[in-house]
């Protein structure tokens, strides 16, 4: 069954199509912290934003998962791998236990993990955050990225 489906109507993150515009919002202070590259806790959001945009640009559907209020994956696509959760790290820390979760209750044969780390290939592997302009990386054959931790 296809992805959009599952689609519930009342759970949805909302994006802006320019992520320039967005950052035009903020108050001049906290521009300046922006230009210094101390983008505090917008970081999340504005990563997010950004791939958001580039996903709507490359024509790829993408669906925000969220199955409790303690509980999110950032987005969510059909791949020829099936249900494939994508989580968008703007750090080095790269941990998630939603994102886990997810794999292992949904048996994800593909799940990637975007941050500032460099490509990996072992279980925490992930791909780096300026990978998401090339589409080609969505999705990669199994084994390159992060593949649930059950097999």
């Amino acid at each position: 069954m296809p992805l959009g489906a599952h689609r519930e109507l009342g759970v949805f993150k909302a994006y802006m199509f320019n992520t320039g515009i967005l950052v035009g919002q903020f108050p001049d202070s906290e521009l300046y912290d922006f230009l210094e590259n101390a983008l505090g806790m917008y970081k999340g959001m504005l990563y997010e934003n950004v791939f958001a945009q580039i996903f709507a640009e490359k024509g790829i559907t993408n669906y925000y998962y969220e199955p409790n209020t303690s509980s999110e994956i950032d987005f969510v696509i059909q791949t020829k791998y099936g249900i494939t959760p994508i989580e968008i790290k703007g750090g080095l820390h790269t941990r998630s236990t939603s994102f886990d979760n997810f794999i292992k209750n949904h048996n994800s044969k593909l799940a990637i993990r975007f941050s500032k780390k460099n490509i990996s290939q072992n279980e925490d592997g992930h791909l780096p955050l300026t990978t998401v302009q090339y589409p080609q990386f969505l999705p990669l054959p199994s084994g390159i990225l992060r593949v649930s931790s059950l097999q």
